[in-house]
């Protein structure tokens, strides 16, 4: 019963998630219209695909838990792509807050320690 409840948990917040997808690839290619980024294009196209993904897993009822990783793992590799300076630190809670959605602690942790590599470094 337990389970049932998780599974089920997890395939709203994909839902939810792809939903997001979607709108960081309208603004990904509303903002490689304006100035002219082609890289901008790829990465709204890997936006797209990882929604696919997203609603497929939740469809099919199947790969969940790999969803919801690749989801963090993407949403927190463009956020260090984005990072600046010490003042966009702020940044990092975002895919903080989105894997702790997943109520899921190896996938917190690995968001954890994926974003530490990088601002470790100084």
């Amino acid at each position: 019963m337990n389970q049932l409840i998780m599974k089920e948990h997890v395939r709203d917040v994909n839902k939810k998630m792809a939903f997001v997808m979607i709108l960081l690839m309208l603004i990904s290619l509303v903002s490689a219209i304006l100035y002219k980024m082609p890289t901008m294009f790829v990465l709204s196209g890997v936006d797209v695909a990882i929604a696919i993904l997203a609603i497929f897993s939740s469809y099919k009822r199947k790969y969940e838990i790999s969803t919801s990783f690749i989801i963090c793992i993407y949403i927190s590799l463009s956020i260090i792509g984005t990072l600046t300076g010490s003042e966009s630190i702020y940044l990092i809670l975002l895919p903080l807050s989105i894997s702790a959605l997943y109520l899921n602690m190896r996938l917190f942790l690995s968001c954890i320690a994926l974003l530490d590599c990088h601002t470790g470094r100084s």
